[in-house]
């Protein structure tokens, strides 16, 4: 028959990485959604460009989160019983997610920083208005 002692920490690592799991793929779902409005341009070449660039990104987000949530899995504590079992898990998901923002916040620094520079790079011409005449 099955063992009671090993039921808690199953339990455990599989809510664990249900939740982590679904936390990166829905942050990286409206990711996918917002960026590519953040880059509009009209131009067919550079928004594909922009569509690759957000899908280089969304790579990165997954595999720098998937690979903290793996490394995050492993524990030394002994989960006894439902209370310790809770309490790790809250632990580990709290720590996957604030490893998540960092992340979410780095890639929104390099993207307005990328738009910034975009807008100097790229400034927009000068065409006088018609109401404003240098003649008599």
């Amino acid at each position: 028959m099955f063992s009671v002692e090993p039921f808690w920490p199953v339990v455990t690592y599989l809510a664990y990485a249900g939740i982590c799991f679904a936390v990166t793929f829905g942050v990286a779902r409206t990711l996918r959604r917002h960026i590519p409005k953040f880059f509009q341009s009209g131009d067919e070449q550079k928004d594909r460009v922009n569509e690759a660039m957000t899908s280089l990104l969304l790579m990165g987000y997954y595999l720098l989160n998937y690979g903290a949530i793996c490394i995050a899995m492993k524990t030394s504590t002994r989960i006894n019983g439902e209370l310790d079992a809770v309490e790790l898990l809250s632990f580990k998901v709290g720590v996957v997610l604030l490893v998540q923002g960092v992340v979410h916040f780095l890639i929104l620094a390099k993207l307005f920083a990328a738009r910034r520079e975009n807008q100097v790079l790229t400034p927009t011409p000068f065409v006088p208005k018609p109401e404003f005449r240098t003649g008599r």
